[in-house]
């Protein structure tokens, strides 16, 4: 996952899912609205084939992703 930026502002977001190899399994697939911070843990459930990961936005606030490439 990615974000792309300008100079001074955020468009939106990307993700691209890859094998272990780093070989792109598909065409990247735009998230608009999703956040990303920097440094973040995306974590892969492999029961339910979900990604999920956590943004916090500001004081007492964050938000839970969960996506299902």
């Amino acid at each position: 996952m990615w974000e792309l930026m300008t100079s001074t502002s955020y468009k939106t977001t990307f993700m691209k899912i890859i094998d272990d190899e780093g070989t792109p399994l598909g065409e990247a697939r735009e998230l608009p609205g999703v956040r990303l911070n920097i440094n973040d843990v995306l974590r892969y459930n492999p029961a339910t084939g979900n990604v999920h990961w956590a943004v916090n936005k500001g004081e007492r606030e964050i938000v839970l992703y969960s996506l299902k490439p």
